[in-house]
């Protein structure tokens, strides 16, 4: 019992990451505010580009290289889903592809889940604003996520310049950091891992299409609030998946109703 205890309290709470809590703030806030100011849609995909990168702490070792991975694929994700948002077919199976990508990236950890739950949460948002601003071309709304991303990258080269740290870190090898993530996979039994993998697939392509077929309007809020319930961590424990999806979802209707009262500059 004491040592369940000791495991329970003994963490703390490191120092606060002033630094990148501030690339983060500044780094969304510019796109936010110009969005605002002069209604246009591409700085909505912009901010987006701009939080998906300022997930990444730029003093870590391996944190630009992350900022950098997440600005590309999120863009590539949002393009994904705006150009497959009038196909049906197309639509069902890249979500199915994303579902099973984002219960694959699970087994490496919760870093890993991350990347795979932003990817996701792109896809959604791309197939979701598909007919409702002036925009129609995918490639430029990659692009406008992609300066968004670039634009808090700048901020975190003029953070690392200011803690003496090299502009782009060096990289460890990539046959190690594999070594440590097959480790890392090998923790998790295989049949447990299939079943999620496949209701993972089967939950999110099939809200994918749904939305397409019913020609939902902002289709996301449907397909956000599966892709938040496909947890890794709580299967076999149906308590605590359940604790944690309400959790989430109480969290997200605040959220939601914060932003929608930020409307005004």
């Amino acid at each position: 019992m004491n040592s369940l205890l000791r495991q329970t309290f003994s963490w703390h709470a490191g120092p606060p990451a002033w630094g990148p809590a501030m690339v983060a703030g500044f780094g969304c806030a510019l796109p936010l505010l110009l969005g605002l100011f002069s209604a246009h849609p591409g700085f909505l995909w912009a901010s987006v580009g701009a939080f998906q990168a300022a997930q990444a702490n730029p003093l870590h070792r391996l944190g630009m290289l992350r900022m950098l991975m997440l600005c590309g694929l999120g863009a590539a994700s949002a393009g994904l889903g705006f150009w497959s948002a009038d196909h049906p077919y197309t639509s069902f199976l890249i979500f199915a592809l994303f579902g099973f990508l984002l219960a694959w990236l699970q087994r490496f950890g919760s870093e890993a889940g991350k990347l795979g739950i932003g990817l996701a949460i792109c896809l959604c948002l791309g197939q979701g604003q598909q007919g409702l601003g002036t925009l129609n071309n995918p490639y430029a709304i990659a692009m406008l996520f992609i300066l968004g991303g670039l634009w808090v990258m700048l901020l975190a080269f003029g953070l690392r310049g200011m803690h003496g740290l090299r502009m782009w870190p060096y990289m460890p090898r990539f046959i190690s950091i594999f070594k440590v993530l097959k480790r890392h996979a090998k923790r998790l039994p295989k049949q447990k891992w299939r079943l999620h993998a496949l209701g993972c697939t089967l939950a999110f392509a099939l809200s994918g299409l749904i939305v397409n077929l019913a020609q939902l309007h902002r289709g996301y809020w449907l397909t956000l609030t599966v892709v938040t319930t496909l947890q890794l961590s709580f299967q076999g424990s149906l308590v605590r998946a359940v604790q944690s999806i309400l959790a989430s979802l109480g969290a997200a209707a605040l959220l939601i109703l914060l932003g929608h009262s930020l409307q005004s500059p």
